[in-house]
């Protein structure tokens, strides 16, 4: 068997059983315009595959992470541009997750647990949103102009070591603020005991003052 090193990418619609359950032939043809217009040939353009077509969603094969990461950016804002809306009249979005894998190619079509990562990742991120693993954002810092936020270790579905991940800010998403470490109870009590001592050395600094103040 054949094994190698791939960037997998998954991508899925977001609300897309509302969309087929409000009007089907409505909601497959709008899969078929996004998938023909903003998903095939810009992936192509960045020399990644389709490897297979989930219903509502894709998962792709890039041969590296910055052109896998382009192609996802490029994917999100031509669907954005495509501005579809669903039954509820939002505008339609995909999330993407984006992992690097060790897998067995078996003719056209790659196997390997590694390639679920990327799946697991593609539910964490926002709508119109790319989540990238650690080993993946390795690859592009520095290399992509964009905006990333660390998400810290995740707990994904049917994993059972967590995974550290990334998302990239996309035009008018607003990074969380991070979260203040806890002070720990040590660190509290050398704060307060600080505090003590400098009180006390004013103290006696206020003290010798007044002492000299009244020998002369």
């Amino acid at each position: 068997m054949e094994r190698r090193l791939a960037v997998i990418l998954a991508a899925d619609m977001v609300g897309c059983t509302s969309l087929l359950e409000a009007d089907q032939e409505r909601g497959v043809r709008i899969l078929q315009t996004l998938l023909g217009t903003c998903i095939e040939p810009i992936f192509a353009a960045q020399r990644g595959r389709i490897i297979r077509k989930l219903g509502d969603g894709v998962l792709a094969e890039f041969s590296s992470v910055v052109g896998a990461v382009a192609a996802a950016i490029a994917m999100q804002e031509a669907v954005k541009a495509a501005h579809f809306l669903n039954a509820a009249g939002t505008q339609i979005s995909y999330r993407v997750g984006v992992n690097i894998s060790d897998v067995i190619v078996d003719g056209d079509d790659l196997l390997g647990d590694d390639m679920n990562v990327a799946a697991r990742l593609e539910q964490q991120a926002r709508p119109g949103g790319i989540c990238l693993s650690a080993a993946a954002y390795d690859q592009i810092a520095g290399k992509l102009d964009i905006t990333i936020e660390n998400m810290g270790p995740l707990s994904l579905e049917n994993l059972v070591r967590p995974v550290r991940a990334y998302q990239v800010l996309m035009p008018g998403d607003v990074a969380e603020a991070p979260l203040k470490p806890p002070v720990s109870r040590c660190r509290t009590g050398l704060v307060i005991a600080g505090v003590v001592v400098v009180v006390l050395a004013l103290g006696a600094l206020g003290y010798m003052s007044l002492q000299a103040t009244n020998t002369t």
